[in-house]
């Protein structure tokens, strides 16, 4: 099992801006974050045949910003927003008795069975219905935009009673 894996990559980068006045105010913030792996066969691994399209990467776009306009003592005027997307690619796995990590975890020398001409066999000695080349051919692909614009405002009628909106 240890040979489907590498070493993997991350990388997250972000940036904040933020300033203005007694009458404006503002912030803006990004980030992106990229991952790809530690899921990395190569053919190698599956006795030189293909290892499949399946990546295992996570690809995150974030951005957010606020702007806060006081025009008097008693109005407070906030506009906010926020943005992301996200695709994520990973291989069929996780509470899966069919997925490579199982069938590799689960695959038994004693079951080798040669490939014959036809290239029937088992030649990996997988107890399961497909080996794991087979399932490394299967994914899970999500991908989501999020989006969310807000306006608040509030109103102090006087020191005791204020109205929020």
């Amino acid at each position: 099992m240890k040979d489907l894996f590498g070493t993997g990559l991350g990388q997250t980068y972000s940036l904040n801006v933020s300033g203005g006045g007694s009458g404006v105010t503002y912030f803006a913030s990004g980030r992106f974050q990229n991952t790809n792996g530690p899921y990395e066969p190569g053919p190698e691994d599956f006795l030189g045949k293909d290892p499949g399209p399946t990546e295992d990467k996570l690809r995150r776009g974030q951005f957010s910003a606020t702007i806060g306009v006081i025009p008097s003592n008693k109005l407070n005027i906030r506009l906010s927003s926020q943005y992301s997307k996200v695709k994520q690619e990973t291989i069929d796995n996780n509470n899966n008795i069919y997925g490579v990590i199982s069938l590799a975890m689960f695959g038994k020398p004693e079951r080798i069975v040669p490939l014959n001409a036809l290239g029937q066999g088992n030649a990996q000695g997988n107890a399961a219905f497909s080996t794991v080349r087979e399932a490394s051919f299967q994914r899970t692909l999500d991908e989501t935009d999020h989006a969310n614009v807000s306006l608040s405002s509030s109103y102090k009628l006087n020191k005791e009673i204020s109205i929020d909106g």
